[in-house]
């Protein structure tokens, strides 16, 4: 089975596009809805705002009050709907957030079936979509993928009302700060009601694409690519099915991500490629075809070349290599190791790997694609062109987002956990790996897995009827479950080819310049040697340099600071949001000077807990410790000093010890 190219679908009928946004006061660090802002326009074109606050003279029931807060939003929404028109909300992250009150709302109150038709997605733990009759409620986050503030400065030249709205932590905050309150959830929801209409506008100007069918950027940028770049008659792309995708997962990687050397002391430069997975798919051939399995034991390194697609096999990485070539899941942690490697990689990654002086043990199987090309030159040319002509920065920023979102959607997991709520029928979005039934209110939850399926079908007290019912169910699923587009294996070819440039270029500066890499990450490189003239451009695919700075310290991936010309500095903390970035350079600096130092941070609110059953929001501060101690490297001290990191060295026998623990089952 391939992937088709699709056509243009008719246009709906009318649709009202709203915005909305809650506030919410922690108490017993339980959030609860305090106000509500909505803004839509009416049919008559006229734009209409309201807001919904709490009774804040009943203090000690705050829970109550903002249950009735909610009720009273919904009511009021369902008020203005009707059988001829949808209405489309969006909140700027309903599905980590405002989703979950929403959620509580309907399974408490509106439970009449006969009266309200409700379907809910869930994509792990997060919601994407909620449908109360013909009111759908979105995220306008998963499209543009940026904070409000950040989208209204470049889209409409305006900013957010400056008020710290986390001042607000009680109910005596909301009443002395009530005028604040409304003005900052006005400017919000005006900001995103603008935000949206103007992006849904682009879309429909740009590409005949209305944002309201997809739910994602990368579902956009995948139906814009099928429909206006690809011919199914000239390039076949497999979609992927069970036993390929187990297959290629394993060789499934993100981005290169490592520290080299941890102190630099004098001239650096921190350089980012422009645009690198476009590039990739612009310049690089893919697998296209059938790919078949062939189970062969290819001791001569020169048989690979004569195979391109995902090669499962043992292969050693010498000692000398300080950056090695190829990423491998070990010990519940992504490394770059050095030693014997077990696993499925990419094949043009082993070819590189080979060249710098791997060298292949054994090959268990290989997963070919006679085929190969390059496939998506057409669609990263056009926005490209386009983003780099665009005279203003909405359509730049949407060219730019579209550019580099469309290869994440060809790598979604099939393993995703997704479910659907849902109290009229069994109907089943994208793609579900659970089959099993939890009754709340009226909603039903659902979820697929053949092995629960089976021991469903096993149970004794279910009756004839009950286990037909379950097969109807089961199949149906499996159905929808098989026709979900998954074309692993694109993806996989555009993170390894991604790599591999990054790695490449790496090389050739430390070889031809004698440079030294003291850090790496997706698509950046930080070096105390200059790039030669001719890897700088605008173009996509060549390098910019974002930073000079003087001194710098880099402790763990993704954990650095760099003290710049200017006297300022640029700190890097992936554990820590980033009002907690602003890290004293010398606090850094100083955890090399001892071995397993701690750094302390107190007080730091944690990421938020959530329950979507119960639709409960749980937030707290605590204080964090960090130790930067990292499974990915060994760590190489001299004099007490924390100089540089060492590749992990894995042992010949380490892979049969797995084996016999797995048998043994220990």
């Amino acid at each position: 089975m391939f992937l088709k190219k699709i056509k243009d679908k008719k246009k709906k009928k009318y649709i009202l596009i709203m915005s909305s946004d809650f506030e919410t006061v922690i108490l017993d660090n339980i959030h609860y809805v305090y106000a509500i802002g909505l803004m839509y326009k009416s049919e008559i074109n006229k734009i209409i705002y309201k807001d919904f606050f709490i009774n804040t003279s009943k203090k000690n029931c705050l829970k109550k009050e903002s249950n009735i807060l909610l009720k009273e939003y919904i009511e009021y929404i369902l008020r203005l709907s009707n059988s001829k028109n949808k209405i489309f909300i969006y909140f700027h992250n309903l599905r980590n957030f405002d989703g979950f009150f929403i959620v509580n709302i309907i399974n408490e109150h509106f439970n009449n079936i006969d009266k309200y038709k409700k379907k809910i997605l869930i994509k792990d733990n997060s919601i994407f979509y909620i449908k109360l009759n013909n009111i759908i409620f979105l995220d306008s986050l998963n499209i543009l993928n940026n904070k409000l503030s950040d989208i209204a400065k470049k889209f409409l030249k305006e900013d957010k009302i400056d008020f710290d709205i986390s001042k607000v932590d009680s109910i005596e905050k909301i009443i002395y700060y009530y005028n604040s309150i409304k003005k900052y959830l006005y400017k919000d929801v005006e900001l995103l009601f603008k935000i949206i209409n103007i992006t849904r506008n682009r879309f429909l100007d740009l590409y005949n694409l209305d944002i309201t069918t997809h739910f994602t950027i990368s579902n956009i940028a995948m139906s814009i690519f099928r429909k206006n770049f690809f011919d199914d008659k000239k390039i076949e792309i497999e979609i992927t099915k069970a036993n390929k995708y187990k297959y290629i997962k394993k060789s499934y990687y993100g981005g290169l991500c490592n520290v080299h050397k941890t102190y630099l002391n004098g001239e650096g430069f921190l350089y980012d490629v422009n645009s690198l997975y476009p590039y990739v798919m612009k310049t690089c051939e893919m697998p296209i075809g059938k790919g078949e399995f062939i189970i062969k034991n290819l001791e001569n390194k020169k048989d690979i070349n004569e195979y391109f697609g995902f090669i499962h096999c043992m292969i050693y990485v010498p000692k000398h290599l300080k950056i090695p070539p190829l990423m491998l899941r070990y010990e519940g942690t992504i490394m770059q190791a050095i030693g014997y490697l077990k696993g499925i990689w990419f094949s043009e990654e082993i070819k590189y790997a080979i060249q710098l002086g791997c060298r292949i043990i054994k090959v268990y199987s290989i997963l070919n694609y006679k085929k190969k090309a390059i496939i998506f030159d057409k669609f990263v040319e056009d926005l490209y062109e386009k983003k780099k002509n665009s005279k203003n920065n909405i359509d730049r920023y949407l060219y730019k987002t579209i550019m580099n979102s469309l290869y994440g959607r060809f790598g979604m997991r099939e393993n995703m956990n997704i479910s659907i709520w849902d109290n009229e029928e069994n109907e089943y979005l994208e793609h579900i790996t659970k089959f099993e039934e939890i009754f709340d209110g009226n909603i039903r939850i659902c979820k697929l897995s053949k092995e629960l399926y089976e021991n469903v079908k096993k149970i004794d007290s279910l009756s004839k009827e009950d286990k037909n019912n379950i097969d109807k169910l089961f199949h149906s699923l499996k159905t929808k479950q098989e026709n979900t587009i998954l074309c692993i294996h694109i993806a996989s070819a555009i993170t390894s080819y991604s790599r591999l440039k990054l790695l490449k270029d790496i090389y050739d500066h430390i070889n031809n310049n004698k440079a030294i890499i003291y850090y790496y990450d997706t698509d950046s490189i930080i070096t105390n040697i200059r790039l030669n003239k001719n890897m700088i451009s605008d173009e996509i695919g060549q390098y910019k340099l974002e930073h000079e700075f003087i001194e710098g310290v880099f402790l763990a991936p993704k954990v650095y600071s760099l003290k710049l010309n200017n006297d300022k500095f640029l700190t890097k903390f992936k554990s820590l949001k980033k009002n907690y970035n602003n890290v004293l350079f010398d606090e850094l600096k100083d955890i090399l000077l001892e071995k397993n130092k701690k750094m302390f941070f107190y007080n730091i609110e944690i990421p938020i807990i959530k329950n979507i059953v119960k639709g409960i929001l749980c937030s707290t501060k605590k204080n964090m410790i960090f130790s930067f101690i990292s499974k990915k490297y060994d760590k190489y001290y001299k004099d007490n000093f924390f100089e540089s990191t060492k590749p992990k060295y894995i042992n010949k026998w380490y892979w049969f010890i797995e084996k016999v623990k797995k048998f043994l089952k220990i």
